[in-house]
């Protein structure tokens, strides 16, 4: 089973690269996904993604990179495409991002133009328009949906063939008034899995935030032991055939 973390963290207030690869190294994580962070930072978050280019310079074939971008300033575009020419291949925006212009989906147009996959936090409201108006353009739903933010609207866009949900432990518990492994969520997620099926799901730490709630092993083995329903070939999808259809890893 090749594994895939789909959503951690480096850099800033976060760990150095190499306490990531060493992580991965230990607990068996193939590749990951650095998300650009925003704690502690005002809206949008870090747009200087000169430490994700590095991190992907130095580890090709492990990791894949989502950057940030200030999507209200006029130069949001030719940015975008900047840093896609450096090996970006994500944009993290608020699900109720609007450009300045008359296009205010202009940074979602951009992106669908480029290929650039978009992960999606805060509001869901405008993302069944986004969806039906850029059929191409993959949507990834951070952390389940966020269902104390958006409650079970991550459900309905499952209509949306290109919209992926991105599983968390964490997305979980901001919803469970019980401890790990927060059993009172389980009809929540598995109405997820029964809307989108394990193919488009993919798994995903929030490392190293949740590691240090729950422990990274546990991020990694929920799916693999408390979801009972899911067969060895839902795991496979869910833990990294899924998110190796969508990112790009240099052999």
């Amino acid at each position: 089973m090749i594994i895939v973390d789909t959503h951690v963290h480096v850099g800033g207030r976060y760990v150095h690269v190499e306490e990531l690869i060493n992580q991965m190294n230990q607990k068996g994580v193939d590749k990951a996904v650095l998300v650009q962070y925003r704690a502690d930072l005002p809206p949008p978050g870090n747009t200087d993604n000169t430490y994700h280019v590095a991190c992907l310079n130095k580890y090709p074939s492990r990791l894949a990179s989502v950057g940030i971008v200030d999507w209200t300033k006029e130069d949001a575009l030719p940015k975008l495409e900047y840093w896609a020419k450096q090996g970006i291949q994500g944009l993290r925006l608020d699900g109720e991002a609007i450009s300045p212009g008359q296009d205010k989906y202009a940074i979602w147009r951009k992106a669908a133009e480029l290929g650039i996959i978009i992960s999606v936090y805060n509001k869901l409201d405008s993302i069944s328009q986004i969806a039906e108006l850029f059929p191409n353009l993959k949507i990834h739903v951070e952390h389940c949906g966020q269902p104390t933010i958006n409650e079970v609207k991550i459900l309905d866009l499952a209509v949306y063939p290109n919209v992926f949900v991105k599983f968390s432990v964490g997305g979980l518990s901001t919803l469970s008034k019980q401890q790990y492994p927060y059993k009172d969520t389980q009809p929540f997620f598995e109405n997820i899995f029964r809307r989108y099926g394990s193919k488009r799901i993919m798994w995903s730490s929030d490392y190293p935030a949740s590691g240090r709630i729950i422990g990274y092993d546990k991020t990694i083995s929920y799916i693999m032991r408390e979801i009972p329903y899911l067969s060895w070939t839902d795991r496979k999808w869910i833990m990294g055939k899924t998110a190796l259809t969508m990112w790009r890893f240099e052999e």
